[in-house]
This record gives C-alpha cells, structure tokens and sequence, in this order.
C-alpha cells in the first residue's frame, strides 16, 4: 500500500528575510563628534574600529585591510596620516565590499605553535592565513565607514533627519516663523502708531493726514545744519521738536512751507494751541467788487509777541531743512516788526494787529504756493537753458513778499478808522 505524501502549502517569506533592509543595510556603527575630532590617520580609524595589529605590517588584521585595498600608509616622519585616510576613504564601496570577500590576515596564535618556521620579528607568519570572522568584517566595515565620514565623503547619521523628523522640523519652524512674524506685526503697528505726525496737530487744522516721524538720524543732520550756518545750538525757545521738522519737511515737498501759528511754538506739546485774535480782517467782496472787512474773532497770535515767538521756531525750523538761508528770514520778520512798531499806540496796543497777521497769514498760506510753482517753472526753463543753473526759490519768494503785504496793509489802512 503506497501512501500519498501530503503537499506542504508553499510559504512566502517576508521580503526583509530574503533582503536586508536599507535600516538592517545601513546598521553600522559610527564614531561620536569627539571621536571623528580625534582621528587624523589610519592608525587612529583602525583603533576605534578594534582592527588589531601594526597597521603597516602585512600580516596583522589592520595591516592585511589596508594592503589589500591599495593603501600603504607611510610611518616615517616626513609621511602624511590624513592623506593616507583620505585615501582609504576615497575607495569605492563596491570594490572595497568585493575585495573585502578576499580578505585574509595571519593569526599569531597559530604562528606560535608552528615550532617557529617562517615566523618574522613581529610574531606574523603570511603562510598560516586564516579568513576573517563575520565580526572582523564587520570592524573593516565600520573602519571603512568611519574614514569616509571623516573625509567628509558622507554624512553621519547624526546630521542626518529621516523624513518624518523633517517634516515635524518643518512644522515647528512654520510655527514659530508665523508667530515671530505676529509678533513683530504687532511691534511695527504699535511703532508705526506711536511715530505718527498729525497734521492737524502741528501745523495745520485743516490737514488730516498721517505722516511717519522722521529717524533719529535725519533729525540729528538738520540740527548740525542749524549749528553750522548759525554757529550756534538753537536756543531753548526756539528749538523745534522732531514732530515740527517732520512736518514742516512734508510741507516742503508739496510746494508750501505755511504753519499756523496758532499752533506752530516752541515746546508745542505743553503749550495751548488755541490762541485767540481779534480784530478787523479782510471780508468778502460786496456787489460792487470791492473789498469789504469785517471785525471778527479767530484762532492766531494775539499780539506781535506772540507771533515773534511762533516765527523764531519757524525760521530755525526753515534753516534746518535747508530751505532758507537767515538772511531773507529775518528780512522778512524786521517788516512785521516795523509795520506792528509804526500803528502801536502810547499803551503798547496795536489796535491794527489782528489785520497785520490776516495779510501774513494770507500771504504765507495762499499767495506763496502760487507764487512758488511760478517760481518753478521760472527755474525750469533756466535750466533748459543752463543745465548748471541755481536758484534759491524760497529766498526770493520771502524777500519778495513784502511788496503783497504792503499792499493789503496800505488798503487796509486807508478804510479802517
């Protein structure tokens, strides 16, 4: 009677049983950043990987490696360990794992029993060879390994990030990115906030607009203009602040340089700015196109005094940004002075003074902007025809100006009682 043997199921094997994994291929043992600091020649790679013996005889286990791989390290003094491991490290892994399967080095022990025949002075005999264990390979290897790390052929898995590391690194820096960035969002709102110059605050009620303070350093270079033109520091009551010089700077680039001095003093910040005039000032035209005026109350310096002190910031302020030399500035403050001394009376009033600073006034905010982009277009065709030509535009427009004031002055005059 025959009996069937019964079929054994075939059983696949797991891959990682028929081919190393690339973590199993990769699992060799690496030297620590003081390690790798430390080795400079082969000598010192062969004795953190445990290959034994001189590394330049024949015959021993670190000697053998490294003849076999075409290395012959030089001992003598004049000889360069570095160049002889950059060497090693240089070899191409798959000639060195194919030359390795030949590798074969002399065992002393053995040496020593064979009654001393073909022994040389270091105990090693090339006749008795015997093949590596698994674990030397295994230190050739890491010694190969480590030599290329050293020579920067390849990184340590120490520097290394696997994917997944990486991308959590990626996360955290996204993270930490996005808040530093709201972080400093919310600084440069509250420094944009905080270093606003308003408009209406500083020179002029009827403007709205927000501008940024000018830098430290900017403010530092006008107030050494001011020291070297005047040669002195501006005294204290006539200093302009920083919120004042960026205003005033603004004005310039859009063809004005009018303040109200209402408002424009020295120390602005504690003082009113609401200083009250009255008096009679020019009015609207009746039917008959001419000239009326009419006695009214308004925002301005009530008297000469007042006005000389908002003029002194204003002029130190102009001297400042480069906008007028002394010269025409104070021209022009000697014709408010003389005009305000000729119609004050015995008791120091000057009963003419709201209408004097009306024509000022008038004159600095309406008559020269107009008279400023005439002045432009002036300097443009000069320079169409000098390239080379200069012109002080605000020089001549404040030296000039007396001949508008007068003018009003002398009307007002002539029809008010």
């Amino acid at each position: 009677m025959r009996f069937a043997m019964p079929r054994l199921p075939s059983i696949k094997l797991p891959r990682y049983f028929l081919k190393p994994s690339p973590k199993m291929a990769a699992a060799v043992i690496e030297p620590t950043a003081h390690q790798l600091a430390m080795m400079d020649s082969l000598a010192d790679v062969a004795s953190w990987a445990k290959l034994s013996g001189p590394i330049d005889h024949p015959g021993s286990m670190a000697g053998s490696l490294f003849k076999l791989m075409g290395v012959l390290p030089d001992l003598s003094e004049s000889g360069d360990g570095w160049q002889d491991l950059c060497t090693f490290a240089n070899i191409d892994p798959e000639d060195f794992n194919a030359e390795l399967q030949t590798w074969q080095y002399a065992d002393m022990q053995d040496s020593e029993q064979a009654d001393g025949m073909n022994v040389d002075p270091e105990g090693y005999t090339p006749r008795l060879s015997v093949r590596p264990k698994p674990a030397d390979k295994g230190y050739a290897r890491a010694a190969f390994n480590a030599a290329r790390i050293r020579a920067k052929i390849i990184p340590s898995r120490a520097d290394k990030k696997t994917e997944s590391d990486y991308k959590l690194l990626l996360e955290e820096t996204a993270v930490t990115t996005a808040k530093d960035v709201a972080a400093s969002n919310a600084a440069d709102k509250v420094t944009a906030m905080k270093d606003k110059v308003k408009l209406a605050e500083v020179v002029d009620v009827t403007l709205g607009a927000e501008i940024p303070l000018m830098p430290d350093s900017e403010f530092e270079i006008m107030w050494n203009r001011f020291r070297k033109i005047i040669l002195r520091p501006p005294d204290e009551d006539e200093a302009p602040s920083q919120q004042q010089l960026t205003a005033l700077s603004h004005l310039l680039l859009v063809m004005s340089c009018y303040v109200d001095f209402a408002q424009w003093c020295a120390h602005h910040f504690r003082n009113l700015k609401a200083f009250k005039c009255a008096g009679v000032v020019p009015g609207p035209r009746d039917s008959n196109g001419l000239q009326t005026y009419i006695q009214q109350e308004y925002k301005g310096p009530p008297d000469y005094s007042f006005w000389w002190a908002a003029w002194r910031v204003f002029q130190a302020a102009m001297i400042m940004a480069g906008a007028c030399t002394p010269t025409y500035l104070k021209r022009y403050a000697k014709m408010i002075r003389n005009y305000n001394a000729q119609f004050t009376d015995a008791a120091g009033t000057n009963p003419l003074w709201a209408f004097l600073y009306q024509c000022d006034n008038r004159y600095r905010r309406e008559h020269l902007p107009r008279m400023l982009r005439a002045a432009n277009l002036r300097l443009n065709r000069l320079m169409l025809r000098s390239p080379n030509g200069e012109a002080k535009l605000y020089h001549e427009l404040i030296d000039g100006s007396g001949e508008e004031v007068r003018r009003q002055i002398t009307l007002g005059i002539f029809i008010c009682p």
